[in-house]
């Protein structure tokens, strides 16, 4: 994208994992902890025009409360066309433990991430029967269709979401089950209702969440 004075608009791609406490933190609570980063390391990011300009920031996969991440992208509209090492450097030094910067570049603002696929970690807890798991797990793979009703609810008439297209890829791996999910606007398969597909709805059965890496369209 170009302005009127043939400025080529840049946006700060940044990959970053967040672990530990910090995995409680709501979206809202999330995007405030990086415009405080921001602003702290002094950064060259874009702001909104109008009565309360705010930064031009976005997660283009929302992350769940709860939800440990190993590389997320966060996108900023850039001032300027270059990112310094020395603003890289400022910029980690003001993220809390628990939140680091694996990779950050700038790229043409008109580039679109769509996100596509997400590959996904549960921890299981000791009391799992392995076995009685892997079964459920081989049962669903053999299906050529498992659908899942959703109830209607409020404004929200009922839905049909195709569990077996959505999820791709389904394995046990130790002590965690593996997952790599569809990504949908029409919506896909929660984290509750493979908890139910697999029997593993116990309380302590699922110890902790985490998105291993995710899948962007990019077009241009």
């Amino acid at each position: 994208m170009e302005t009127g004075n043939n400025e080529i608009r840049m946006q700060l791609a940044l990959w970053f994992s967040l672990h530990g406490d910090l995995r409680f933190l709501s979206h809202h609570d999330t995007m405030r902890l990086w415009q405080r980063a921001f602003t702290r390391a002094q950064l060259p990011i874009r702001y909104s025009s109008g009565f309360n300009p705010h930064m031009r920031l976005s997660l283009p996969l929302p992350r769940s409360v709860g939800m440990a991440c190993r590389r997320e992208l966060l996108l900023a509209e850039w001032q300027g066309t270059a990112l310094t090492a020395g603003q890289h450097m400022a910029l980690q030094k003001e993220l809390p433990a628990g939140l680091a910067v694996r990779e950050a570049s700038l790229v043409p603002a008109h580039r679109a991430y769509q996100p596509q696929w997400a590959v996904y970690r549960l921890q299981l807890g000791p009391q799992v029967d392995g076995d009685a798991l892997q079964a459920c797990i081989e049962a669903f793979l053999q299906k050529k269709e498992c659908t899942i009703v959703r109830p209607a609810h409020g404004r929200h008439p009922k839905r049909k979401i195709p569990a077996r297209t959505c999820l791709a890829e389904l394995r046990r791996e130790g002590d965690s089950l593996i997952y790599k999910l569809l990504i949908q606007p029409k919506g896909t398969v929660r984290l509750d209702e493979i908890a139910e597909l697999l029997e593993i709805q116990k309380p302590g059965d699922i110890l902790g969440i985490e998105r291993l890496e995710t899948e962007y369209h990019t077009g241009n």
